[in-house]
């Protein structure tokens, strides 16, 4: 209700509104004004002589929240996958205009409502994390945090993981191992020596051992090999010093597993076709696993603790390309013998004369079931030993085919020896 006054003065009323969040605005600050000019008021119908008008300013926030995390985040030996919100590394995030209680995050510059993996109840996104993802040691991890404006700034956190690996009973990767390693074509034969160098090698926060060679028995000579090698609760691991880290092998894999890793040259899987214990020169029983390299190059043996009885340490990258001229003929840990070949009688041979000829004695089907053929160009002694150390069969052989029915044995790895005067051979057979 307005009332008279002097046709000089000006009547004026202010209503003010502040800090309002309207749409996308921090807050609008809304200001009323009703101005009355006396000299024209017309009381009558309150109308003339009566000025309003409305002022609004909106203040848009355009800065973005200020982002505090932690900088480092082990992720130990969590169990894989692993899937970790965004929102749980911040440590004091603050902004100007927006409540902590509703800021967002995410895992990347992708705003929340596009983001799939944004959950609006928790205000946060998800990911989930894989143990392949920390080949190289650690991966740098940004974490988004967003304002009610849209407004976004991120932090940078490093995750790795630091695994629990427990003492090997068998240690492949030790300076105290050495490998013998015998390449033979036709009469002649070249050895050389492989071991592991004493001194750790860090790399991307894992610790490794670079192999070494020498080709001589009495030799000093070590020349470094470029591949580094690690192993952890049964997990076999190489890499060279500019590349990620691969899985080799794992003594972990059962019958029936498969194994792969894209280092296999021809991407090779793996099958565990049969696993056994088998007690060794030294005494030790190991774990020894019969594989197969699924894209036809054939079986072989891998050895807790000793690898390979067919390719050396300097060609775990080539896994699947299995190449049969060579052949581990002695491993010794802490120069005690552990492991001799078939066809050798010493760690570092003097020849191969006592060795048949490889291509002269051929068994099939292999895997077999009922029967074995054994066609040889050799006439001598035949031999078939189990896995245990069993004798299960012996007879004469001839030159040509020989069939051995096996329909009552157990299934699993046997050694079949051919003995002649001018040497033997050992091949392996597996039934199913």
């Amino acid at each position: 209700t307005w009332t008279g006054g002097p046709c000089d003065f000006i009547g004026y009323t202010e209503d003010v509104d502040t800090f309002d969040f309207v749409n996308e605005s921090s807050f609008k600050l809304l200001r009323r004004i009703t101005v009355i000019d006396w000299c024209l008021y017309d009381a009558t119908d309150g109308i003339e002589g009566l000025f309003f008008g409305e002022q609004e300013i909106e203040v848009r926030d355009e800065n973005p929240p200020t982002p505090f995390c932690v900088s480092l985040w082990n992720l130990g030996d969590s169990q894989f996958p692993h899937t970790i919100e965004a929102k749980m590394f911040d440590i004091g995030a603050f902004d100007f205009c927006t409540p902590k209680e509703l800021f967002r995050y995410t895992f990347s510059e992708v705003a929340p409502e596009n983001d799939p993996e944004y959950n609006p109840t928790t205000r946060t996104s998800s990911r989930t994390f894989n143990i392949e993802d920390f080949d190289n040691g650690s991966i740098n991890v940004d974490i988004y945090h967003w304002d009610l404006a849209g407004n976004s700034d991120y932090c940078r956190i490093i995750f790795y993981v630091t695994e629990d690996c427990l003492d090997q009973e068998y240690p492949l990767v030790d300076a105290n191992n050495q490998w013998n390693v015998t390449t033979i074509s036709g009469p002649n034969y070249s050895t050389t020596k492989q071991r592991f160098k004493s001194e750790e090698v860090s790399l991307q926060g894992k610790k490794y051992l670079q192999i070494e060679t020498a080709v001589e028995e009495n030799s000093d000579d070590w020349t470094d090999y470029p591949l580094y090698m690690r192993e952890c609760n049964g997990k076999l691991f190489g890499r060279q010093i500019d590349t990620g880290e691969d899985l080799y092998f794992d003594f972990n894999l059962e019958q029936g597993d498969t194994l792969f890793s894209d280092q296999y040259i021809g991407a090779a899987d793996l099958r565990i076709d049969s696993v056994y214990n088998i007690e060794y020169l030294d005494g030790s029983i190991r774990k020894t696993l019969y594989v197969e390299a699924l894209n036809g190059f054939g079986y072989f043996e891998m050895i807790e603790g000793i690898g390979s009885t067919i390719f050396p340490l300097t060609e775990y990258q080539n896994i699947a390309w299995i190449d049969f001229s060579k052949t581990l003929g002695c491993f010794t840990a802490n120069d005690e013998v552990v492991y001799i070949g078939d066809s050798f009688s010493s760690c570092w041979p003097v020849g191969v004369d006592d060795q048949l000829d490889e291509d002269a004695v051929e068994i099939y089907p292999n895997p077999g079931f009922n029967s074995i053929h054994i066609q040889s160009a050799y006439a001598g002694n035949l031999k078939i030993v189990s896995v245990d150390s069993k004798i299960i069969f012996t007879s004469e052989l001839k030159q040509g085919i020989n069939e051995v029915e096996t329909s009552t044995w157990t299934s699993g790895l046997y050694f079949i020896t051919l003995s002649t005067e001018e040497g033997s051979i050992t091949k392996r057979w597996v039934k199913n």
